[in-house]
């Protein structure tokens, strides 16, 4: 009998040191908010304890919440790549960079890894809003009335 309790006992040790760690990712960009002509940069970082298994390039995909219309990364080159310990890659998407701009409103960015660890943070949410004139009735142009 204990003989048979220290066997499963090494057993269980066994599957738990063969039991691999997973990434830890995070996906943030810069600001919440952005307006007409600024551009987002996303920063994704691999936290560890080890290589993070991608399904495509670009990291992530941007969608508009209200529609769930793909604006970024929706056909990304489908090659498996690894992102290091440590490592952090930062992407820039410009909404108006096309002939059609992104239209007002929220939006999600969305890592594509196929391996994360359940303390990840595999999506972040942005604003685009437009520019307020500076005009007579903003805080500048009452400022500038007792200037």
């Amino acid at each position: 009998m204990r003989g048979s309790l220290r066997a499963m006992f090494v057993t269980i040790l066994l599957v738990l040191a063969a039991t691999t760690a997973v990434a830890q990712l995070t996906v943030t960009t810069n600001d919440w908010v952005y307006t007409t002509f600024d551009v987002v940069t996303i920063t994704v970082h691999n936290a560890g304890p080890s290589q993070a298994l991608f399904a495509s390039s670009p990291p992530c995909v941007i969608y508009r919440l209200d529609t769930q219309e793909c604006v970024y990364g929706c056909f990304g080159l489908p090659v498996l790549w690894e992102m290091g310990v440590g490592e952090t890659i930062a992407v820039e998407y410009d909404p108006y960079e096309d002939a059609v701009p992104d239209p007002l409103g929220w939006y999600r960015v969305e890592l594509t890894g196929v391996s994360s660890d359940p303390g990840s943070i595999l999506q972040c949410d942005y604003r685009l809003v437009e520019v307020v004139p500076n005009g007579d009735d903003s805080w500048g142009g009452v400022k500038a009335l007792y200037r």
